[in-house]
């Protein structure tokens, strides 16, 4: 079985290439599409990443990224022609996306194509291709897009939604607000609530902080409900904890000052995944304050 997944997903190889010195805060996205891809690897799917790179003019210098192919352990890597400029950039991934998908599924039989759909100009082309050559299509949604951006992209993406005929969803409550408010019909769908790392499996002890800390990585933006987390921990005031948070956006100037008001909140910036794994390890219980 061939699965298309398109997605931002890269190798590790190519993260290092492309942010080694600039900030890239996608690291959780990037780490929830990897478990997903090597599971499948691990049980012996055909799996080729059609990726859009995760580059934007914020942490990446170069205008033009040229195609390129790339293979990690048994995984595909097929990155599309980048040209990192506002409007442009999203035009030319979707005929970019377009064109690769017809090259990795028309001469495949049992094909299907997973895709990213709040990642939208990638998911966008490839299932407008899965349309064409009557390949089934499954949409991984981990937010719901009503929650997160303006109006004009909201409808954008909740139509690329509705193209898709299965979904990866995160709780049964997402599902019925799909049903209820961009699909009006019930679709195939299963909840994935959890994922793991099958490589560290035999890791069972971790040297844990002698305090309860509480940790929570991912962008710093207040309609992600981070603005929430951070002022209920200092409202609930248990002892002996701290908060630690990981990560960049509108809501990092407010967070500074609120470290320098509550010493047991503690903001590091934006680290390599490697370095959050490590750390969470160490922690108490990991966070995710999204309202969806």
């Amino acid at each position: 079985m061939r699965i298309i997944y398109a997605s931002c997903l890269i190798s590790k190889k190519k993260n290092k290439e492309l942010f080694e010195n600039n900030t890239y805060t996608g690291f959780q996205v990037q780490k929830f599409h990897q478990l997903l891809c090597h599971g499948f690897a691990f049980n012996k799917c055909d799996i080729q990443i059609l990726s859009a790179l995760p580059v934007t003019r914020k942490n990446c210098n170069k205008i033009f990224i040229k195609k390129d192919y790339e293979k990690e352990g048994s995984i595909f890597f097929n990155y599309l022609t980048v040209i990192n400029l506002p409007i442009l950039k999203n035009i030319f991934i979707i005929l970019a996306a377009m064109i690769e998908m017809f090259k990795l599924a028309k001469c495949k039989d049992n094909v299907f194509l997973m895709a990213d759909c709040l990642n939208q100009s990638v998911s966008f082309g490839a299932v407008i291709v899965s349309k064409i050559l009557g390949i089934k299509s499954v949409g991984i949604i981990t937010d719901l897009p009503d929650f997160l951006s303006d109006k004009g992209k909201n409808s954008f993406n909740n139509m690329i939604i509705k193209m898709f005929n299965n979904y990866v969803l995160l709780t049964d409550e997402m599902n019925d607000y799909i049903v209820e408010n961009i699909t009006h019909k019930n679709k195939p769908y299963i909840v994935i609530e959890g994922s793991v790392d099958y490589t560290i499996l035999n890791e069972t002890t971790y040297e844990k902080y002698e305090k309860k800390v509480c940790m929570y990585t991912g962008t710093l933006a207040k309609i992600y409900g981070i603005e929430y987390l951070v002022k209920g921990f200092i409202k609930a005031n248990v002892l002996n904890s701290e908060l630690h948070i990981y990560g960049d956006g509108d809501f990092k100037n407010e967070l500074i000052d609120l470290c320098k008001k509550n010493s047991n909140i503690k903001y590091f910036g934006t680290k390599p995944n490697e370095y959050i794994v490590e750390e969470q390890k160490k922690a108490t219980l990991l966070i995710n304050p999204r309202p969806s």
